[in-house]
């Protein structure tokens, strides 16, 4: 009966050894998926840091853009509204230059009228021997 409690014994403690084996192992185990959780989390911490920051980039060149809009259109506005004052200048500059030359064609017509008169007269005066007498003014 000595040699079956010594076997027994024996059993007991491989057993105790395995099980104490299998535990070391889990705890390994568990360490190991313990870390791998940590890198996980701090990967996802990453990547979020990373996407919140790529947003506020975005929404930083949104509002660059917003800003080269809105004085790209204040510039056109500025450039139409511009054209049309320039336009208008046009227009008078247009109106005064075409009542010069009704003025200019008016004062030519006179001169011919004058001119052709004058002719006519020294002409006569000329043909029907008439002394010209020169105006002198006192």
């Amino acid at each position: 009966m000595g040699k079956l409690v010594t076997a027994l014994v024996a059993a007991a403690e491989a057993a105790t050894v395995a099980v104490e084996t299998a535990v070391a192992s889990v705890v390994v185990a568990a360490a190991v998926v313990e870390a791998n959780v940590v890198v996980v989390v701090a990967a996802l911490v990453a990547a979020t840091a990373v996407a919140v920051a790529g947003i506020v980039i975005t929404a930083a060149m949104v509002a660059v853009i917003a800003v080269v809009v809105t004085t790209a259109a204040t510039a056109v506005g500025a450039a139409v509204a511009a054209t049309a004052v320039i336009a208008a200048d046009l227009i008078e500059v247009a109106a005064v230059v075409a009542a010069s030359v009704v003025e200019v064609a008016t004062v030519a017509a006179a001169i011919v009228v004058v001119v052709t008169a004058v002719s006519a007269g020294a002409a006569a005066a000329i043909l029907t021997g008439a002394a010209i007498v020169p105006v002198v003014e006192a």
